[in-house]
């Protein structure tokens, strides 16, 4: 539905219509083009993305208030509000190999310990992955991998899931959706809150029911 102020071919419309038109203002004027559709919307790297930067912003709001005012000073220097720049300072971080930290800059001195990998359960189009926090020290989140090629290493391409770390406590992902008789091989590893990570685990694999 195209959101409009007025009548729809006026020059005050704007919005997508029937998900065919896009009516967008560009400075005194309304121009109309063919609504954009992403060629590959889901690609690995695209997903592995979109994972990251939920997490990091369901994890802002429980930023404590030294965090966010080291992130409201480095924001100063950037010329963006302290969230902007917690976010792209993190993502940045994270295309480049290196893990999120809740504070600026990263200190990067603690050794989390490690999860234990569980093993998977096949369902439907999808399977459920399980490790064992009981373990954790000095974690942030956990990071799960995704791949299907065994011996695979874990990477900014293939990330699936990004869940606080919770002491004690099974962690699951219900991984979906996947295509049944494929086998997926999986390996996670942690991060603390100052941006260091722990080690992978070992490799598991399942295969998912029709």
């Amino acid at each position: 539905m195209a959101i409009t102020t007025g009548p729809l071919h006026s020059i005050e419309a704007h919005g997508t219509f029937a998900k065919t038109l896009t009516f967008a203002r560009r400075r005194r004027s309304t121009t109309t083009y063919n609504r954009p559709v992403p060629r590959q919307p889901r690609t690995d790297r695209q997903v592995a993305q979109r994972v990251m930067v939920g997490f990091l912003s369901s994890e802002w709001k429980t930023l404590s208030a030294s965090e966010i005012a080291n992130w409201s000073g480095y924001a100063e220097t950037q010329g963006l509000s302290p969230f902007n720049s917690y976010i792209r300072y993190n993502v940045t971080n994270w295309t480049r190999g290196m893990a999120p930290s809740r504070d600026y800059p990263a200190a990067r001195i603690l050794d989390p310990l490690d999860p234990t990998a569980l093993g998977t359960l096949p369902n439907s189009r999808r399977l459920i992955v399980g490790f064992l926090t009981g373990t954790f020290r000095d974690c942030w989140a956990l990071a799960l991998y995704r791949s299907v090629i065994g011996g695979f290493t874990g990477s900014k391409e293939n990330l699936v899931f990004l869940g606080y770390a919770r002491v004690g406590v099974l962690m699951t992902h219900h991984d979906y959706p996947l295509t049944p008789g494929v086998t997926y091989f999986y390996r996670a590893r942690v991060f603390s809150p100052d941006g260091s990570w722990g080690t992978f685990t070992g490799q598991i694999s399942g295969v998912p029911l029709p």
